[in-house]
């Protein structure tokens, strides 16, 4: 997962997930649990957290767009998807 958006990374989060993971056989069924559990944290996120996430990650805009798009400031958006990694970490590295 990217550290931080500061940077502006141009692969997706959810591409980087399935990246991680070897296409082997052997590793399906935790591919599509950590899939899984990556759904399910964020349909746990606050709403205006998953909204500026997946505005990035499934439509690929930048913070300026994802601004422009919500009506609010770049730094805020920066914020709301430092706050949804944070949880999502957090979520996805929980047992």
């Amino acid at each position: 997962m990217p550290i931080s958006y500061d940077d502006d990374p141009d692969e997706p989060l959810i591409e980087q997930v399935a990246d991680s993971e070897a296409r082997e056989p052997d590793n399906e069924l935790d591919r599509r649990r950590l899939g899984q559990r990556l759904l399910e944290q964020i349909a746990a996120l606050p709403e205006a957290q998953r909204e500026a996430f997946l505005l990035r990650e499934e439509s690929g805009l930048s913070l300026e767009e994802i601004a422009e798009v919500t009506g609010v400031n770049a730094e805020t958006v920066k914020s709301r998807l430092r706050y949804a990694l944070t949880k999502l970490r957090q979520g996805l590295t929980k047992d």
